[in-house]
């Protein structure tokens, strides 16, 4: 077993190493925030790690809360079960996102948004995961989700009936709802129109097309059913 002496060690090169992202990604930092929120952003409630990738800064950024410095982490790397320095994190924001309290969303991960996003207080995700809206998607209090997950609410291409002059579109966008306290282990796959409850688990390795109602249950699976019921779930 590791002495207290180890962890400790460990800990402040943690802390020395998120102290250099912190200053090397300065600059992305100050203009994310004076673009996004003005002169509110002197505050600097977001912080950017040099791995952040601005594609498309457009849209808007709203926090629906207090603003605190670096309650919102974009792009830093952590020592975490798999080597994410040499990825980085996308930003392409064309619609409107709205951080409601504390997030971290770790480098690699690939935010892609054309409707309105919604990050609740406590969201956490870990890379090489996907978040692509073009519709809407909300995520409530306390969301944790593991590496290598997507969630989409659209189909990126259109499809139409063979015949249909008019090309009228058959795959239309579908709102994502995610409730409070909620896990997604890695490799989950969530698609448009689901709906999920309030302290919910989903199993590793799922693919959720359509909703399944109930809170305090691990689901999971293709197709995806409840696993266990009356549970409750920490980190």
């Amino acid at each position: 077993m590791r002495n207290e002496s180890y962890w400790k060690k460990r800990n402040l090169r943690e802390v020395i190493y998120l102290g250099w992202q912190i200053l090397m990604g300065m600059p992305k930092t100050i203009f994310f925030n004076l673009h996004y929120l003005g002169i509110k952003g002197l505050k600097m409630p977001i912080l950017c790690s040099y791995k952040v990738k601005l594609v498309k800064p457009y849209g808007r950024v709203i926090i629906d809360s207090n603003y605190r410095f670096g309650m919102i982490k974009l792009g830093f790397t952590a020592s975490e079960m798999y080597d994410n320095s040499k990825l980085s994190f996308i930003w392409i924001n064309d619609g409107v996102i709205k951080f409601k309290g504390n997030a971290g969303i770790r480098n690699g991960v690939s935010i892609r948004n054309y409707g309105k996003l919604v990050l609740g207080d406590e969201f956490h995700i870990s890379s090489p995961s996907v978040i692509i809206c073009y519709k809407g998607i909300s995520f409530g209090k306390d969301v944790l989700i593991g590496w290598n997950c997507e969630f989409t609410d659209g189909d990126a291409h259109k499809i139409y009936a063979l015949q249909d002059k008019q090309c009228t579109t058959t795959n239309v966008d579908r709102e994502i709802v995610i409730g409070n306290h909620v896990w997604f282990g890695a490799n989950s796959k969530i698609y448009k129109g689901v709906h999920i409850g309030d302290n919910i688990v989903v199993a590793g390795g799922s693919i959720i097309v359509k909703s399944i109602k109930g809170n305090n249950q691990v689901i999971g699976g293709f197709p995806t059913k409840v696993l266990k019921s009356d549970i409750n779930w920490r980190v």
